[in-house]
């Protein structure tokens, strides 16, 4: 997979930042929707031949020091599971970002294509009605592999090392995400994974400790107990919701639970995984690690980082 210029001058005015006026069109036609992130709609755009991700985010008043932020996280990150930041815009109450490369799909729908595959035949049409099997075919088939479920399940297991490695970079530059979750993981063909959506990183390298506080929370569903709390929080609760992760995946990926079951598995207040911890870890049980070594050093590390105690939390 090439690398783009970081400094592409996209819209040919010799950088890679522009100011537009209101009256002044943007060189960039709206291809089809791609998703949505913290701030803004997302859609895939050509640049001179090259596919962009064209993330355009409305600012009520103007643009401010958060949307500044997200700019300066993304554009000194250089990592080949982070997504790219390649060019940005104002215009009027507008900031654009361009970002490299396109996905095929995120995490959430590979999780989802599994539990399709896991169905049985005759019960797909009912429970998965929604599902388009020519296009999960297809989407299987950019990816890199056969809509068989060994074949998804074989997939799923490649993301950890590098959801691992993208967040140890991360933490290694003093940034923390503060919004990990499925829908923010981006997937590549052959293996490929980009970690995306900084709209609640925090920057922490001018900072002598990593803990801060804020309005800044992400997704309750993968809220750290600090969190939850609204207590200082640093990059264990990262740990925390890349351990919730990790989670998912394993027993998406090695037992016959659907993602429904799992939800089941989270009865408790918001159904969040830090309210829920006894009741989880129970579905361990489930799964049968056999002679995996891999596996079972998962079974070993996921209750860790799902500690309560911060600093009980591996680092």
């Amino acid at each position: 997979m090439k690398q783009l210029d970081r400094g592409w001058d996209w819209a040919n005015r010799g950088t890679s930042h522009v100011d537009f006026s209101r009256d002044e069109t943007i060189p960039l036609e709206t291809g089809r929707f791609l998703g949505h992130g913290v701030n803004g709609l997302v859609h895939e755009t050509d640049c001179d031949g090259t596919k962009l991700a064209w993330k355009k985010i409305y600012c009520r008043n103007r643009i401010t020091p958060q949307h500044r932020k997200e700019i300066e996280i993304i554009k000194k990150l250089n990592h080949r599971h982070i997504i790219e930041l390649v060019g940005t815009y104002t215009k009027g109450p507008h900031l654009g970002l361009l970002l490299w490369p396109v996905a095929i799909c995120d995490l959430a729908t590979l999780m989802e294509d599994v539990d399709y595959l896991k169905a049985e035949s005759p019960y797909r049409a009912s429970l998965f009605s929604h599902v388009d099997a020519d296009i999960l075919r297809s989407r299987c088939r950019a990816l890199g592999y056969l809509d068989k479920l060994q074949h998804a399940r074989a997939r799923l297991n490649t993301c950890p090392p590098c959801i691992a490695a993208a967040i140890r970079y991360l933490h290694d530059h003093n940034i923390k995400h503060k919004d990990l979750k499925p829908s923010n993981i981006l997937l590549f063909p052959y293996d490929g994974l980009r970690i995306t959506d900084f709209g609640t990183s925090s920057d922490v390298s001018g900072l002598d400790s990593s803990v801060t506080t804020g309005d800044e929370r992400g997704t309750p569903k993968y809220f750290a107990p600090e969190v939850a709390d609204y207590k200082p929080s640093g990059r264990a609760a990262d740990v925390f919701s890349l351990g919730c992760l990790f989670y998912e995946i394993v027993m998406i990926a090695h037992t016959t639970h659907n993602l429904i079951e799992l939800k089941q598995m989270r009865p408790h207040h918001d159904r969040s995984f830090q309210a829920n911890l006894h009741e989880i870890m129970a579905g361990f049980r489930t799964i049968d690690c056999g002679e995996n070594l891999e596996l079972q050093h998962f079974l070993c590390l996921i209750p860790a980082m799902l500690e309560v105690e911060v600093n009980m939390r591996p680092r």
